[in-house]
């Protein structure tokens, strides 16, 4: 990837608990993302990711949660095929992030929505 199209560097420390929960508004009580809002928080976040990289965050098919934030949710998102080298030789993985400006704007919009839709949900008790 060529350094115009990497990400910005992101303090994982201080990301982590971003990603995985958010306050609720009203009560101030933790909301857990489910599993796209995660991987769309890391993209939001400034992240390039690849498969391996999310794991932790609880995607084993990110191909397929990119397809849908990209057919069902129409954002833009970026990729490039790169070289993953392990232990057990070396594959090619997809790089995905989403391109600065209103790609970006835009996947802002829709996990603000997602989080505080969340958070209403909470809040009624479902």
């Amino acid at each position: 990837m060529t350094d115009k199209r990497k990400a910005a560097p992101v303090k994982e420390a201080a990301n982590q608990n971003a990603l995985r929960e958010h306050a609720n508004g009203t009560t101030g009580q933790p909301v857990k993302d489910n599993k796209i809002t995660r991987v769309l928080a890391l993209l939001v976040a400034g992240r390039s990711i690849n498969r391996l990289e999310v794991l932790a965050h609880g995607d084993t098919v990110l191909n397929s949660t990119i397809s849908t934030l990209r057919n069902s949710h129409g954002l833009t998102i970026a990729d490039e095929w790169e070289t993953h080298t392990g232990p057990n030789g070396s594959a090619p993985v997809k790089r995905y992030w989403i391109p600065e400006g209103e790609a970006m704007e835009q996947a802002h919009k829709l996990l603000n929505h997602w989080r505080a839709k969340a958070a209403r949900k909470a809040v009624k008790g479902g």
